[in-house]
C-alpha cells in the first residue's frame, strides 16, 4: 500500500509539473523557461521573462532569498502568457523610485516629488486602461528591503480598489502617490526593531507606531503635495471602530484613502513573506479575515471593492474542485478563473470556473 502511494504521489507530481506555473526552485527542472521577471530591491531586472533557467541561474536566485518561481515549458505551452497588473517597465520603474525617494527622506528629509509624480502617472493609466484588471500573482521573495517592495504593492492594490470604488483619474493619482509613500515614515524607525523576529516590547511597538506621524510631517511639508496623499501616511492605521493610531479616529472622521490603504497594507502584509512572520496567509484566507473584521474595523464598501480587486486563487495556485478534482489556476482576471486539471478523467483539460463556489481551497 506504501508503494501504491509513493507511486500514485509521483504520478500527481509529475502531471504537476507539466501545468504549474509556480515552483519552489527545488522543482524546476532544466527544460524550464522563466515566466515572470524578476527584480532586486531596486527595481533592477535580475532575470528576463523567457531565460531558461539554469542550475548556474538557480544558485544566483536561492542565494538572494528566492524561494519560488513562475516558470513555462515553451514545449508544452506555447500559448500561455503571464501578465500582471503593470507591465515590467512600469513596475521597475516605480521599485526603482520609491527606493530612491525613502533613502533621500532618510538622509535629507525631502524627496523628488516630480519623480513620483511621473512614475504614478505610469501606473494609473495602466491600471485605469486594462477593464480587466487584478492584482493576480503570488508573492515571490521575502525581500531584506521588504519595505519597497510592499510600498510598491500596496500602491498598486490601493490603485485598483479606487478604480472598483468609481475614483476619476485626478482623485485615484493622489491616493496612489499616498499609499505608494504610506510607509515614509518608517525610514527614521530603527530598522533593527522593524526587522525583529520576535515580538515587539510595549516601547518598540510605540516608536514604530510613530512612523505615521513622521510621515504626514515630510509629506505634508512639501510644495504641491495633496494635503489628502499626506493623510495616507497618517491615518492608514486608523480603524473603523477607533482602535487604531496615532489618534484613535472613528469611522466617520478617516478619510477614504487612509481607508483603503488601510485594507490593502493589511493585505499585503497578511499574505507576504516577512522574517518576524511564521505564518503567511493565502489570498483567499486573507480576505476572508478582512471580511470578517469589517465593518468593525475595515470599511465595508473597501473590502468588498478589495474582493473584485485582487484575485482570490492567483494564477499559480494548486486548488481542490467542488468535485474532489484538483486543478492548477491558469489564468485570472476580473471577467474569468481559468484552471487547468492536474489528473484523472479530465486530466489537462482546461475550462472556467467560479472560484466562489467551484473552488473549495488551496493546496499549496
Amino acid at each position: 500500500m506504501h508503494q501504491v502511494l509513493e507511486d500514485l504521489s509521483q504520478q500527481f507530481f509529475t502531471e504537476w509539473v507539466k501545468v504549474m506555473r509556480f515552483l519552489s526552485l527545488q522543482d524546476i527542472t532544466d527544460e524550464m523557461h522563466l515566466g515572470k521577471t524578476i527584480f532586486g530591491d531596486d527595481g533592477r531586472v535580475l532575470l528576463v521573462k523567457g531565460t531558461k533557467l539554469t542550475k548556474i541561474y538557480l544558485k544566483k536566485i536561492e542565494a538572494i532569498g528566492y524561494t519560488h518561481l513562475y516558470v513555462f515549458q515553451p514545449n508544452l505551452d506555447k500559448e500561455w502568457s503571464l501578465e500582471g497588473p503593470l507591465s515590467d517597465y512600469t513596475y521597475s520603474e516605480t521599485m526603482n523610485v520609491v527606493k530612491k525617494s525613502l533613502t533621500r527622506a532618510a538622509k535629507n528629509k525631502s524627496i523628488n516629488l516630480a519623480e513620483i509624480n511621473n512614475v504614478i502617472d505610469y501606473v494609473v493609466d495602466e491600471i485605469m486602461d486594462n477593464p480587466t484588471v487584478m492584482y493576480n500573482l503570488i508573492d515571490l521573495k521575502q525581500q531584506d528591503e521588504f519595505l519597497y517592495e510592499h510600498s510598491v504593492n500596496v500602491c498598486i492594490i490601493a490603485s485598483i480598489i479606487g478604480k472598483k470604488l468609481g475614483m476619476a483619474r485626478d482623485k485615484l493619482k493622489h491616493l496612489a502617490v499616498g499609499t505608494l509613500l504610506h510607509d515614509l515614515g518608517k525610514v527614521y524607525i530603527d530598522q533593527s526593531v522593524l526587522k525583529k523576529p520576535s515580538s515587539l516590547t510595549d516601547q518598540e511597538y510605540k516608536q514604530v507606531q510613530e512612523h505615521t506621524k513622521f510621515g504626514f510631517e515630510i509629506l505634508r511639508s512639501l510644495t504641491d503635495m495633496s494635503i489628502l496623499s499626506a493623510h495616507v501616511a497618517y491615518q492608514h492605521h486608523e480603524r473603523e471602530d477607533g482602535s487604531g493610531y496615532p489618534r484613535r479616529l472613528p469611522g466617520e472622521e478617516i478619510h477614504i484613502f487612509a481607508k483603503i490603504a488601510a485594507v490593502a497594507d493589511s493585505f499585503e502584509a497578511m499574505t507576504s513573506k516577512r522574517i518576524y512572520k511564521k505564518v503567511v496567509l493565502k489570498n483567499a484566507d486573507a480576505i476572508r479575515e478582512l471580511t470578517a473584521e469589517a465593518p468593525v474595523r475595515y470599511d465595508q464598501k473597501v473590502v468588498a471593492a478589495l474582493r473584485q480587486a485582487v484575485a482570490i486563487y492567483p494564477v499559480g495556485s494548486k486548488v481542490q474542485l467542488k468535485n474532489g478534482e484538483r486543478a492548477a489556476v491558469i489564468k485570472v482576471n476580473e471577467e474569468m478563473t481559468m484552471v487547468q486539471i492536474l489528473a484523472g478523467p479530465r486530466e489537462k483539460q482546461i475550462f472556467e470556473v467560479n472560484p466562489e463556489t467551484q473552488i473549495v481551497k488551496s493546496l499549496d
